[in-house]
């Protein structure tokens, strides 16, 4: 019954985003979903920053709404959404169940769940198999209480991983004391804990606020402290404290050899690296924000309780302390939006990241382009990998048109780190045909590598949607390998 249950919960939210996002943890798609879906905006109160959170809203249709709103006055229905540009019936039917018209402010509530999900009926009555979580929930006018416990498939122990957060907040002022996270710009700093889930098909990735409690099993990329967020006018003030225990590998000299962000503890060795290393952390963020752009400087210092492996190991970062600045931007023109983000680890090297979204009806179109020196380490950022590092540089694009009932698509990647012979890549292409409650996709990838791992293959994917809980798909693989001759054939 348990396993029907999350089943169901599952499949509720899955649909949403399941092609466009893979998350490890089963209970991370509801969590993130099912407080927006049960606390739904209310369409003519939310200004640019609150659209953003929504699903498959793009800062350009973000801004189109608004505008909309300003000319024609506030939404009768949240069906009038469909008069604004670029929202068809499509995507209408996507971001409605987020959306309301004069919500009314919920003053008083409590909210417990329980997941559990076993990937082996076979191995159903093993404790250990299970992965378990429950979270308690709790608001009081502008008070709020979140207990979170997590426990991953083949850990022993139920309080694994435990979480705390109470948090105050109004229209101008936020504290959170506990766990919480921070997160802004283009994540060389802080990114969003599941930003490493996403994959390239997205358009638009799941937006949060700079500040929040943790309400959710992220494990990894989160802080514990206090934080203190104040906005005046078109300012906004957030300053943070942490001291936490990280998972590590230290070895005899009590040298830190990397920073694991698994936190899986399965066996021995995972869990005699559980919490080794001691990070204390103070940092603050400024920013200014108008409707068509944004500015933003950020800086954080921690220190470590053990030193990492000198500059003359695999390691490219050394020593026990870390001072990051950055500045952030944001700007739309027309149907484009800009972001930019540029971050320096002091005395380390430099990363920068910048995006350009082009949104129009039929035609939208994603371009990135990331790169960091080889001693940029940013152990809250993306750049979080110690070994073995060099300069490097990365870019990925993607591309949708759509005419009648088709859409073409169109994805890439590539990086390089300056060496000989080091720019692997991979491209998809491909066509997709909605009819009814049946979609079809054809899609060929090609995977290009200079020393190992050259492939290509074609893809037939079937769908067919009963409701909005259960689909039933079927597909059609062809692979080949180039470097090792072999080929084969997939039915699932």
């Amino acid at each position: 019954m348990i396993i029907f249950t999350a089943l169901a919960l599952l499949f509720q939210t899955l649909d949403i985003l399941e092609e466009d996002i893979a998350f490890p943890k089963p209970f991370i798609v509801p969590e993130l979903f099912d407080d927006l879906k049960n606390n739904p905006i209310d369409i003519n109160t939310p200004d640019y920053n609150d659209l953003l959170l929504i699903p498959y809203v793009t800062p350009i249709l973000a801004k189109a709404i608004i505008d909309y709103r300003k000319s024609n006055g506030d939404f009768k229905t949240v069906s009038d959404l469909l008069f604004v540009k670029g929202i068809d019936e499509e995507l209408f039917a996507k971001i409605s169940p987020f959306l309301i018209i004069k919500r009314r402010p919920i003053k008083k509530s409590a909210e417990l769940k329980i997941r559990a999900a076993n990937d082996s009926l076979h191995h159903s009555r093993n404790f250990k198999t299970w992965n378990i979580y429950s979270r308690l929930k709790a608001d009081y006018e502008k008070l709020g209480l979140v207990l979170l416990t997590d426990k991953d498939a083949l850990e022993t122990n139920l309080l694994d991983f435990y979480s705390i957060s109470l948090s105050y907040s109004n229209t101008k002022e936020q504290l959170i004391i506990g766990n919480y996270q921070v997160t802004f710009g283009e994540g060389l700093i802080f990114s969003k804990p599941f930003y490493r889930y996403f994959a390239t098909k997205s358009l638009t990735g799941l937006e949060t606020k700079e500040l929040n409690p943790l309400t959710s099993p992220f494990e990894n990329n989160v802080l514990l402290g206090l934080a203190y967020r104040r906005t005046i006018n078109h300012f906004s003030l957030t300053g943070f404290l942490s001291t936490q225990h990280l998972d590590a590998e230290i070895d005899s000299n009590r040298i830190v050899r990397k920073i694991i962000y698994d936190c899986r503890h399965i066996d021995s060795a995972t869990i005699a690296n559980k919490d080794q290393l001691q990070e204390n952390l103070i940092g603050t963020r400024i920013s200014y924000c108008q409707l068509t752009w944004s500015i933003g400087f950020a800086a954080y210092h921690n220190q470590y309780n053990h030193n990492f492996q000198p500059k003359d190991s695999l390691n490219s970062f050394y020593g026990n302390r870390i001072t990051i600045f950055g500045i952030t931007g944001s700007a739309i023109f027309s149907n484009y939006q800009l972001n930019a983000e540029f971050a320096y680890c002091w005395a380390k090297g430099f990363g920068l990241s910048s995006s350009i979204i082009g949104d129009w009806k039929p035609l939208k179109v994603r371009l990135n382009l990331s790169g960091s020196q080889k001693n940029f380490f940013s152990p809250h950022g993306r750049s979080y990998s110690l070994t073995d590092k060099k300069d490097n540089l990365k870019g990925n694009f993607n591309l949708h048109y759509d005419f009648a009932r088709f859409r073409i698509f169109c994805y890439g990647t590539t990086k390089t780190n300056f060496f000989a012979d080091s720019l692997p890549a991979k491209i998809e292409t491909g066509v997709e045909r909605k009819e009814n409650k049946l979609k079809i996709v054809l899609s060929y990838k090609r995977i290009l590598k200079n020393d190992v791992g050259q492939s290509q293959g074609t893809k037939l994917d079937l769908t067919y949607s009963f409701n909005k809980k259960f689909d039933l798909g079927f597909r059609l693989e062809d692979r080949q390998n180039f470097i090792k001759p072999a080929r084969g054939i997939l039915f699932r």
